[in-house]
């Protein structure tokens, strides 16, 4: 996978570096996604399929293969597919 996100480095003599760009990306293994720090994103999976929670905020489309989705924002945990809520 290949991805720009964030990290945190600390070091043996205590400093401490990270990185925490405010526009994110990755891709590998059939998945792309462009977010921002702010759980914001927008992304496309090949031959994956949303799962049945997230804690995210998100709206799909599937055709044929291909998951197009977008997160926008953070909630309690529920299943996509149905709207439950656990």
């Amino acid at each position: 996978m290949i991805e720009r996100t964030w990290w945190k480095k600390t070091y043996a003599d205590g400093t401490v570096e990270e990185y925490n760009p405010f526009f994110q990306w990755r891709i590998g293994n059939g998945m792309f996604e462009v977010s921002t720090r702010h759980d914001w994103a927008v992304g496309a999976m090949w031959k994956w399929t949303m799962g049945n929670w997230t804690r995210y905020k998100v709206r799909f489309v599937r055709i044929g293969r291909f998951t197009f989705y977008i997160h926008y924002g953070m909630t309690k945990p529920h299943n996509p597919h149905t709207g439950e809520v656990f």
